[in-house]
Order: structure tokens, then sequence, then C-alpha cells
């Protein structure tokens, strides 16, 4: 799949998650005694596949059957899921303006040295790609320079 096309997906999954902690009832945290009660008990309703094919493509990429079993998927969906979750709660939480920047998730990765490399990686993709919508003489050129260096 197309690596804007993926993008989307994060960037429609993280606006959810917001919408849906700014919709909460209560802006207390629950009490140890709540967050244990509501471990205990199983999710009611059933989350939407949001990831589901693109998942089932990376993991035969890496390795996997071209067709995993649908019960593996979906844990890996939910651990997804669950991340990306944590990630822009905490992010909203470290932002100043109520709006996530990469500087917000720049500072929750700084300790983790992979996840910092890859999140730099990724940008430079993103200004790349935008370069290179705007003007592909430009970003054709930048990369005759890259790579004859």
């Amino acid at each position: 799949m197309a690596e804007g096309g993926t993008t989307d997906l994060v960037s429609v999954a993280a606006s959810q998650i917001v919408q849906s902690v700014q919709r909460s009832p209560s802006p207390f945290p629950l009490s140890s005694s709540q967050t244990a009660a509501s471990s205990e008990t199983p999710p009611t309703k059933k989350r939407k596949r949001i990831f589901h094919r693109e998942l089932k493509y990376m993991m035969h990429g890496f390795g996997d059957d071209s067709s995993p079993y649908e019960e593996t998927v979906d844990l890996i969906e939910e651990l997804v899921v669950d991340f990306i979750t944590e990630m822009t709660l905490r992010a909203v939480e470290v932002g100043r303006s109520g709006k996530i920047t990469e500087k917000d998730i720049e500072f929750l990765v700084r300790k983790d040295p992979r996840k910092l490399a890859r999140l730099e990686e990724l940008l430079q993709m993103n200004e790349e790609l935008k370069i290179m919508r705007k003007d592909p003489k430009k970003y054709a050129e930048m990369m005759k320079e890259k790579f004859s260096s």
C-alpha cells in the first residue's frame, strides 16, 4: 500500500481517539478499584477493523503466511490501536495547544533510540514526498545529489 494511505489511516485513527477522549463524560481518572473492575469485564463493544487489511500485508511481508489466522491479525491490530491510543493520549497531555505536533511525539520517544530514529526517518520521507508532489523536477535533482555523493 502507498505510504500516504497508511499515514492517512493513522491520522484518522488518532483524530477519532482524541475526539472520543474529549467527549468522555468524566474528566477525573478512574480509581484503582474502578480500573481493576473494568479490566476484568470483557469488552462489550467490538473494535472496528481499522488496519486489518494493511496488517495482513505487513505480516506477510515480514514472513507470515499470505493468509494469517484472523485471531492473530485481530491481536496485532489490538496492540497497534492500543499503542496509538496511548501515544495519542500522552501527546495530548504533553502538548501545549491541545493539538498534537511532531515535537510532542519526538518528546515521547526521546529515550527510545530506535523509535526516535524511525520517527526522524519518517519525517524526512514525508518532507521528500511533499517536495516530490509539489515539484517533481526539484525532487529528482535532490535525489541525484543525494546518491551521487
